[in-house]
């Protein structure tokens, strides 16, 4: 099984569990709904970059296998990623943006 194809049921099960639709998911993340179903079904690889993102936006811990190899987390960074957790969704969402946007200014 290639990395894309143990990923994508990773993404679809997290996002499944939290009644997410992939047009959400896609706008949280900033693609098109078609590439998390591409990612999904493993036809398209997820970079680095937009595992975290994804990892962000299905609220997954830091050691979930969709970030596995990805980045190391220290506990400092760990903390922070809980602290996110606790905001409302609004704060959240707009952490998304931000982290999305930024994404999309250095690529």
């Amino acid at each position: 099984m290639t990395p894309a194809a143990k990923i994508g049921p990773t993404i679809r099960a997290a996002r499944k569990l939290r009644q997410i639709p992939q047009t959400s998911l896609a706008k949280r993340v900033g693609v098109t709904s078609a590439m998390i179903s591409m990612w999904e079904t493993g036809r398209k690889p997820v970079t680095p970059a937009r595992r975290l993102q994804l990892a962000v936006a299905l609220e997954l811990p830091a050691d979930d296998p969709l970030t596995a190899n990805v980045v190391e987390v220290s506990s400092d960074e760990r903390g922070f990623l809980d602290a996110i957790r606790h905001l409302p969704e609004s704060e959240r969402e707009a952490l998304r943006s931000l982290l999305a946007d930024s994404l999309a200014r250095s690529a």
